[in-house]
């Protein structure tokens, strides 16, 4: 709406993101007006530092990010950024409370913004991945599309719905839930995905969360039940169950304000992902 920006101090302390790619990218063997063959990046999940092997990722949100994003297959996922608000970006370490430096980012009068991330937390070298999209809400929220190497992700940032201290308390009420994603199931071998057509998959329910880590049916009708946790940084997890118990389906999730009325209290938003890596990718939200 007409909106301005000042520069990266618009894009400045803690965010949460989510980020997604739904359909199997398609790289080009020869890249136009090259004589080279190019090939992503494959991914490979294992410890940070594996002694005497290079382009291993990190287990970290943002490792994961990376090194998924360098790759040609679906995924999702969760994590957090802090914004320095001068163009550069930190992360930390599970339970590690040191911030590291993960990338750099721009953002233009007209509020277009560029973010590059590379996996810090691993020794090994390897490329970053860029992204370019908008940056809206006053600095409240960037969305951004995949620009680098590979194709076909998306990074959706948003302001936690607290700096922190988050807990199980912070996820209370009755919630309406929505997602939709892909079933990556069969994998040829571990961790190698064939080429065939992957299934889609929609997910829409309501359930209770009593604010202690349960989840219940909606007050007088059967439902989906299970459990989730909330971390301090305003990420966590949830699993749900059917009511016939035949399906579960879990999530990896972050909190933000699910409402931004003058003199209403805050009440959580959930950004969601299917979480059940080499299996589901997905992404939705529960209000």
């Amino acid at each position: 709406n007409a909106q301005t920006c000042a520069g990266t101090q618009d894009f400045s302390g803690p965010y949460v993101f989510t980020s997604v790619r739904l359909l199997y990218a398609a790289q080009s063997v020869t890249p136009p007006g090259t004589t080279v063959s190019a090939t992503p990046l494959i991914f490979t999940p294992q410890a940070d530092a594996a002694p005497g092997t290079t382009g291993q990722y990190s287990l970290t949100p943002i490792g994961q990010l990376v090194g998924r994003a360098s790759n040609a297959a679906p995924f999702s996922n969760v994590g957090r950024v802090l914004a320095d608000g001068a163009g550069v970006l930190y992360a930390t370490r599970g339970n590690d409370p040191s911030f590291v430096r993960v990338g750099t980012y721009t953002v233009s009068s007209e509020c277009m913004m560029g973010v590059t991330l590379n996996d810090a937390f691993s020794s090994s070298d390897k490329a970053a991945v860029s992204f370019q999209g908008v940056l809206t809400d006053r600095g409240g929220e960037a969305n951004l599309v995949q620009s680098s190497q590979g194709s076909g992700a998306l990074v959706n940032f948003a302001r936690p719905l607290l700096a922190s201290g988050c807990s199980s308390l912070s996820l209370s009420g009755r919630y309406g839930l929505s997602a939709l994603g892909v079933d990556l199931s069969p994998e040829a071998s571990p961790g190698v995905f064939s080429a065939t057509p992957v299934a889609p998959v929609t997910v829409a329910l309501q359930f209770n969360a009593d604010g202690g880590g349960l989840i219940g049916p909606p007050a007088g009708g059967a439902g989906y039940t299970g459990s989730y946790t909330v971390n301090s940084d305003c990420t966590g997890s949830l699993t749900l169950i059917s009511p016939d118990k035949k399906l579960t389906r879990k999530f990896a999730f972050a909190l933000t304000s699910g409402n931004a009325a003058t003199g209403q209290v805050t009440r959580a938003a959930a950004l969601l992902v299917l979480d059940d890596a080499g299996k589901l990718a997905g992404i939705g939200e529960a209000r």
